[in-house]
């Protein structure tokens, strides 16, 4: 169920054996943005190729093209844009080794971000930085050392380049009271002033204990040793991958997340940057799920991936009060698919 969290633990591999054809062959013409319609037309995705490997895809909702950014043998998967719109960094899974790639929007420019071999879920700053999550205690991808069995995991930030990795939140520290082992799947505010991120508490038992939580923190590097702010609790239930909208509405950023409360299965629900006005969109029954969501620029649509029995994924979109959802046809990848509009 909890699809998001345990891609952390894609220590165990990735699972590709849902393959659909979509844009992965290389005879199809490259992707051209400025011809190929204004941005909310344009999203990226992780597909499943002919070849049965996960790649990083392109695709537009006017005509429905899509085509395929990366190739080769190692799945790609969780893209996400930069703020400008002309790059995307991706997670590059090579059997245990897990690193921040990224990419130009028409292809070009193909780049390996980290070399730590555990880098997972990237996300931009506005400033064109990449801030990622990092495993704890690498050697064998050993889980943490303590009582929990749970893996840790850091939030680091590193220049597009590479160079200047720095550490945002440690899961090491010691001030236990408020201590967080697992923060995974980031994603900073547009003003640049916060990350968001899904978090489980110090004492978090192994996987699919509960209490996984959406919490915030300053975007100020080296700041280790903060608690975060927690911003949803609610006992028994997932909270994960947040998607801040680019515009305010009432004075605050919009989120977009998923979560299992209510019902138990993952569902998409949107709520006030400071955790107020939580609404479900969906309404899912299991084994049917909605997670990993965006807004589009304009606030007015959102994307979704679409989990069926199975293990068969598609993008679906909604308007942002969750009217008109409806299936877009385009299958995806159902570990990491992460659909995200082009800024």
């Amino acid at each position: 169920m909890i699809r998001t969290i345990i891609a952390l633990a894609v220590i165990l591999g990735i699972d590709v054996a849902y393959a659909e054809a979509q844009g992965a062959s290389v005879s199809v013409p490259p992707f051209t943005l400025s011809s190929s319609g204004a941005p909310s037309q344009i999203f990226s995705y992780a597909c499943i190729g002919v070849d049965g490997i996960s790649h990083i895809c392109i695709g537009n909702l006017a005509t429905g093209y899509t085509q395929a950014l990366t190739s080769g043998t190692c799945p790609d998967i969780a893209p996400e844009w930069s703020f400008d719109g002309s790059q995307i960094a991706f997670e590059r899974d090579c059997g245990n080794d897990h690193n921040i790639f990224k990419i130009n929007a028409d292809g070009t420019g193909l780049a390996q971000v980290t070399t730590s071999t555990i880098a997972f879920i990237p996300t931009w700053t506005p400033s064109g930085k990449i801030v990622y999550m990092n495993m704890v205690y690498q050697p064998g991808f050993a889980f943490c050392t303590n009582n929990y069995n749970t893996p840790c995991t850091d939030l680091r930030m590193i220049n597009a380049d590479g160079t200047g990795d720095v550490e945002l939140l440690s899961s090491s520290w010691t001030n236990s009271s408020a201590k967080t082992l697992i923060n995974i799947s980031p994603h900073v505010s547009p003003d640049g002033a916060t990350v968001m991120f899904a978090c489980g508490p110090y004492g978090y038992g192994a996987w699919g204990g509960t209490g996984i939580q959406l919490c915030s923190i300053p975007l100020a590097a080296g700041a280790v040793a903060q608690a975060p702010t927690v911003l949803s609790t609610v006992t028994s239930a997932v909270s994960s991958d947040p998607h801040i909208g680019l515009q305010k509405i009432g004075g605050q950023y919009q989120v977009v997340f998923d979560s299992s409360r209510n019902s138990g299965n993952l569902n998409v629900f949107t709520m006030n940057e400071d955790g107020s006005n939580v609404v479900q969109r969906t309404a899912f029954v299991e084994p049917i799920e909605g997670q990993d969501a965006g807004y589009n620029t304009e606030m007015t649509m959102i994307v979704f991936e679409h989990d069926t029995a199975g293990g068969a994924a598609s993008i679906w979109l909604m308007n942002a009060d969750g009217s008109n959802q409806h299936d877009t046809g385009i299958a995806c990848n159902n570990n990491g698919c992460k659909p995200r509009f082009r800024p």
